[in-house]
Parts: C-alpha cells; sequence; structure tokens
C-alpha cells in the first residue's frame, strides 16, 4: 500500500477511520477505501487517483492482519501458511520473545469482547498467500462471503467507466463490472460494497452514494504524450491463474458486485 504522508499513525492510503468495533464505546477501528486499490504510482512517478494499485499486496495484508496475531500467541497452532513471505518468521519471532509477545497482548486488548474474527480456514489462508500482488479473490473468507469459486482478479484502473446511457447506446447487458462482469450499474456495485463489506445498508441509500458514483464516473487517465520507457515488472503485468472452470451462478452474480465497506463519499486520498 501506499504510504499516507499525513497519517502519524504511519497509516497507509486506503485505510480511514470507520465506526468502533463494539459500539460507540469500543475499540477504534479503520476501513478499507477505493483508494487502496485505485490509487497508484505511474510509470512516470506521478501518482494518480483512479490508477489501479498493482503494487498493492492484498493477500499478505490480510493475512497479517488475521493470522498473525493467533500465531504468534498460539505455540499450538501450526504454521502451514505457504508462500507467505514474512509473516509465519515473524510471528514465530513474537512467540518466542516474552516482551513481544507482551506488547501484542496489550495491543489487541482493546479488541477484547468488541469482535470476533470470522473463520479463516487453512485453504484460504493458501489462497491468500499465493496470490501476485495487484490481484485478489474477494468473495473468500474471513469476508462474511463465499461463493465457493476461487477466481483471481486482477484490479482495474477507474477510468472511463460506461455508464447507463453508454451501456444503452452500445448494446450492452449493464455496465459489466464486478468480477463477473455481472454488475449492471455502477450505483449496484456501490451497493454490494457495503453489502459485503457489512456495512448496514439503510445507512446507505443510493442518495448518499450518489455522490461516489459520479465522482467516479468523471474520473479519466492523466494525460501523458510522451510517457517514458519502463520495463512493467511481472507481478504487475501478470493476473495469478484463474481456476475457476465452470460459469458463474447466479449468487456469484450477485454477491461479485461488491467490495468492502465505503466509509467516505469519494476515494480521496484518505
Amino acid at each position: 500500500m501506499i504510504p499516507d504522508p499525513a497519517s502519524q499513525d504511519h497509516l497507509p492510503l486506503g485505510l480511514a477511520p470507520t465506526a468502533k468495533l463494539g459500539g460507540p464505546n469500543g475499540a477504534d477501528a479503520v476501513a478499507f477505501t477505493c483508494a487502496s486499490c485505485h490509487f497508484a504510482r505511474l510509470a512516470d512517478g506521478r501518482y494518480a487517483v483512479g490508477a489501479p494499485n498493482h503494487g498493492y499486496e492484498y493477500g499478505r495484508s490480510i493475512l497479517a492482519i488475521a493470522v498473525y496475531p493467533t500465531v504468534a500467541l498460539s505455540a499450538s497452532r501450526p504454521t502451514t501458511i505457504r508462500g507467505a513471505r514474512g509473516a509465519p518468521a515473524a510471528a514465530r519471532k513474537t512467540a518466542g520473545d516474552a516482551a513481544l509477545k507482551t506488547r501484542l497482548l496489550v495491543a489487541l486488548a482493546p479488541l477484547a469482547g468488541s469482535a470476533m474474527m470470522p473463520p479463516f480456514p487453512k485453504e484460504a489462508e493458501h489462497h491468500y498467500a499465493t496470490w501476485r500482488s495487484g490481484t485478489m479473490d474477494f468473495l473468500i473468507e474471513p469476508l462474511p462471503v463465499n461463493d465457493g469459486v476461487h477466481t483471481v482478479s486482477k484490479i482495474s484502473a477507474l477510468w472511463g467507466l460506461p455508464t447507463d446511457a453508454a451501456a444503452a447506446a452500445g448494446g450492452m447487458q449493464g455496465a459489466l463490472l464486478g468480477w463477473t462482469g455481472g454488475t449492471t450499474t455502477l450505483l449496484h456495485f456501490a451497493e454490494g460494497f457495503v453489502q459485503v463489506g457489512g456495512g448496514p445498508s439503510p445507512d446507505w441509500p443510493d442518495e448518499k452514494l450518489a455522490p461516489l458514483v459520479e465522482y467516479i464516473y468523471a474520473l479519466r487517465a492523466p494525460a501523458n504524450p510522451s510517457p517514458p520507457t519502463v520495463r512493467s515488472s511481472p507481478a504487475a503485468a501478470r493476473c495469478s491463474p484463474r481456476r475457476a472452470a465452470r460459469p458463474a451462478t447466479a449468487h456469484r452474480a450477485g454477491a461479485a458486485n461488491a467490495s468492502t465497506r465505503l466509509t467516505r463519499s469519494a476515494p480521496t486520498a484518505r
């Protein structure tokens, strides 16, 4: 992720304050925003809103959040996350250092009783550990939705997405957004973004999402008539192997319209 130069807590861009875990008196929390995946550095060194962040290792990020604490604090839990560079070693280091374990326990103390970590089976851990940077399958544990198909998609740019009028004029069956192309409109995608992220849908009516949708429609690729010649990295240029042999089901078509919870009205740098 891209460091936020304004964050005193050394947070990256794409994480923003959200509702406290466990209610108003619970633990402080942050949530993913659009900028985690759709704000990136261009080949010429500039940064652009809407650019796909192919340097973002989403799989390692989730493993660090969801798996590291339990591995570090549980001597009985085997470290079998194949391919997760750094995470098992860091967990073993913490498990063997009493002072580090104490610091970790102090850091986790505010979460006690405020939230339960959703199930995260080892097969899902392995999937996260093997994804290339800039790719992900968002409908899998520890998110509350698993469509049963391991389909890895590459982060896309948000420039020039088809509006409802453009889709109709081109004879398209909707805007063809989302992981299966089954999302008919950008507003539909934003609604699913809230649902899969566990956000209360009544708090995000269409009129509240409308400014974000209009902002995304307005995004265009930066003008760069003479870009420098830069060799793209294999990690950014290739998508992870696809293992979905069967067509999308109606369940996936409905669930794949979403991402994580929206916490802002526009994908700004926070």
